[in-house]
Order: C-alpha cells, then sequence, then structure tokens
C-alpha cells in the first residue's frame, strides 16, 4: 500500500486483504491526523506490517524519522533510497517541471549513514537496508 489517501479502516482493510507492507511512508498520503490516522498511523500501529521509509532528509524530517523508529519496531522498517535514473548525477532532491518531489540522490549507504547521525544505531540501519527487505521478500 502506499501513495494513497486511505483511511485507517482502509489499510486495515487492505491488510486484511493480504497487503505486507507500505511504501514511503508518510510521503503522498494522508496527513496524519488526530481523528483519522490514516494509512500512515496504521504503518507505524500496526506490529506486523512493514514500511519503507526515506533517509534522506528532504522526503521526511530527522524529527520524523527519529519518531518513527521509537514508535515502529526496527524489525519492520525498510530503508529505501528513492533514487531516480539520472540520480548520480545531481545532488539534494530532484523535481519534476511541475515542481513536484520526484526523488533524490541519496544512496542507500547514504541513508544509513543519516540514520546513524540521527543517533539510530548502526546496527539497526543497516538491518533495514539489507537483512529486513530481503525477509519481507522472501516471506
Amino acid at each position: 500500500m502506499g501513495h494513497s489517501d486511505a483511511t485507517y479502516k482502509q489499510a486495515l482493510d487492505g491488510k486484511n486483504a493480504g497487503a505486507r507492507g507500505i511504501s514511503h511512508i508518510f510521503n503522498a498520503m494522508r496527513q496524519f491526523h488526530h481523528r483519522e490516522p490514516g494509512l500512515a498511523g496504521f504503518g507505524l500501529l500496526d506490529k506486523e506490517i512493514y514500511i519503507e521509509v526515506i533517509a534522506d532528509g528532504i522526503h521526511l524530517s530527522p524529527d520524523v524519522l527519529r519518531f518513527t523508529f521509537k514508535v515502529k519496531p526496527h524489525d519492520r522498517i525498510i530503508l529505501v533510497s528513492d533514487s531516480i535514473k539520472g540520480a548520480k548525477d545531481k545532488k539534494g532532491a530532484i523535481y519534476t517541471k511541475k515542481g513536484v518531489l520526484a526523488g533524490s540522490s541519496i544512496s542507500l549507504a547514504d541513508a544509513v549513514r543519516n540514520l546513524k547521525n540521527l543517533g539510530i544505531p548502526e546496527a539497526e540501519a543497516l538491518e533495514s537496508a539489507v537483512k529486513i527487505p530481503s525477509k519481507y521478500l522472501t516471506a
């Protein structure tokens, strides 16, 4: 699930229909609200669902990254880059001609470093980049 305006209930229905993960938590989805936590709230609260995190400092603020690693069991957090074709030639955020964030130029190694610099244990950051995605894809 992901890139969706799904409500919390719709996310639960998605899980019950077989969904096991949420792509790009907090990005291109309904905002978390105290009356309707939406897909992001569901992803953080459900202990079985996997979530993808982009740790480039653009898609999510450092505080949101720290919050996510505090509330979600780290064995359900998958680190992704959201890097796009041609990204190695650019630095930082990459936008469409209409000004919409399309991706970034970060590598997974950079993302691991970013998490470590935020106080996330290096072992957890590395597992989120390598071990947990493998577990998710082979389960």
